[in-house]
């Protein structure tokens, strides 16, 4: 059986034009469209760690390095480490004392090995491990950051015009503004037009003629390719890139970020998250409300001959849905429907447009017969499954189109007829739109005082292998 969620056979058209996959794609529940990474805003709202879930403040997590202070790495796997206690004394007549060290309960990998001292509690104030050179290094990255400023100041003092002797020509002059933002910054005031500003003075590199010679074995020493690292392990640490595996020492986990999304048209979130939780306060997946489909049964297709081709829909609301289907118009599939109106507080003045679309250039290789009429189908019901004796009544389902029919589940009967100049091992590509019948519960949508019942159309595109 071929799903969507394993291969790019069936696929959904965004309202930007792109193609993607259902799983990848949200439904504004205000503009009744999908939208994908492309038609939502993504807002930053807290930074975290995986691991311990501590949250910190984009302040905080700048000053750490976008590290965790308190949660360790395996630099081999890169699995989280343990803390492990052994006691230890050196007389026998003291009270022993409780040791920590770190063990990869994966790789079985040690504090030991790159002989990390071991600490007296569990918290631990590993220490960490810094670049030989890196004074030298942060010297160089101030003096270019230097030069750099040094120079916009002098394009800006070509570039400045002569205003006249007012209020603004002053704060201009003497920088005031400028030297209110660094002095908020923590930086040295300096003028903004650049004078009285000098570049920190550096000691330049000098050349060393004697140089470390190789050892004498170096061509004749077998090489162990298990004492070597890897590249994605140097890379892990690049402050330090050691060679060897038993100089490996322990990372400091990479923090997360929980970020929401929203829709740049009505300006509704899609995503929310919680803030000191896993879960989402709100999650407007298109898998959660669209009818997914995947694709059972396609008989062999051959150029110029009608195929059967047995698609599954399945509803994942906690509604009935009914579904229409109708043939895929190329000449029209560029048209935009335009959003909802609303009222209230959520009425936006000035509402923002999304991107320019991207024009959809479909080369279909195929007709595909549809369904005709109204199919329902019920809601989702986990009960449902675990209940042999539930059953759902047919006598309205046309034996034409309906294969058959299960809980929230149904499957529909297509024909594809390929065109004559297809080639033999090129895949068919048909495509139709299914309006899908949805609840809406928006209260604040002009001339709605109750849920209403609304056809929400959705571009399907198959995708469908000809051997």
């Amino acid at each position: 059986m071929a799903s969507y969620m394993l291969q790019k056979t069936v696929t959904s058209i965004c309202t930007c034009g792109l193609q993607k996959l259902l799983p990848d794609l949200f439904f504004c529940r205000h503009c009744l469209t999908l939208r994908c990474d492309f038609c939502v805003s993504h807002e930053i709202d807290t930074t975290y760690c995986p691991h311990c879930f501590e949250n910190l403040s984009s302040t905080e997590a700048k000053h750490k390095k976008n590290r965790c202070a308190s949660c360790l790495e395996c630099p081999r796997c890169f699995n989280t480490l343990s803390i492990r206690s052994y006691s230890r004394t050196s007389d026998s007549k003291k009270t022993p004392q409780k040791m920590y060290y770190l063990l990869c309960l994966f790789c079985n990998w040690r504090s030991h090995e790159p002989n990390v001292p071991d600490q007296p509690t569990s918290s631990g104030n590993w220490p960490v491990y810094k670049n030989p050179n890196e004074a030298r290094i942060v010297d160089l990255i101030n003096y270019y950051k230097s030069i750099s400023l040094k120079e916009v100041f002098d394009k800006q003092k070509r570039s400045t015009k002569n205003y006249g002797r007012n209020y603004m020509h002053f704060l201009e002059k003497f920088g005031l503004n400028a030297m209110m933002a660094r002095k908020r910054a923590g930086l040295p005031n300096f003028p903004m037009d650049g004078t009285g500003y000098c570049t920190p003075q550096i000691s330049s590199s000098e050349a060393v003629e004697n140089v470390l010679e190789l050892p004498e074995d170096i061509f004749e020493k077998v090489v162990d390719i298990k004492q070597i690292s890897t590249l994605e392990q140097r890379f892990a640490t690049p402050e330090l890139q050691s060679e060897n595996v038993d100089d490996l020492f322990p990372i400091r986990k990479h923090l997360r970020v929980k970020h929401s999304l929203r829709c740049r048209v009505c300006e509704h979130n899609v995503v929310k998250p919680e803030y000191n939780a896993v879960k989402f306060k709100i999650k407007h997946l298109a898998y959660y409300h669209v009818p997914e489909i995947k694709i059972i049964k396609c008989e062999p297709l051959l150029a110029g001959k009608s195929s059967s081709l047995v698609l599954k829909l399945c509803n994942p609301a906690q509604t009935p849905t009914a579904v229409r289907f109708e043939k895929l118009n190329l000449k029209a599939i560029n048209i935009v429907r335009e959003p909802r109106q609303l009222e209230g507080e959520d009425l936006i003045a000035i509402p923002k447009q999304l991107p320019e679309p991207i024009p959809i250039v479909l080369k279909l290789q195929g007709d595909i017969v549809v369904p005709e009429g109204e199919i329902k189908i019920a809601a989702r019901d986990d009960t449902a499954e675990y209940d042999d004796t539930n059953e759902v009544n047919t006598d309205y389902d046309d034996p034409k189109y309906v294969y058959w029919r299960k809980g929230n589940k149904v499957a529909l009967k297509f024909e594809v007829k390929p065109y004559e100049n297809i080639a033999k091992n090129e895949n068919v590509q048909v495509g139709f739109i299914m309006n899908f019948m949805y609840l809406d519960t928006m209260s604040h949508v002009m001339n709605q005082k109750q849920p209403q019942s609304v056809l929400v159309p959705i571009k399907i595109v198959l995708n469908l292998p000809n051997s």
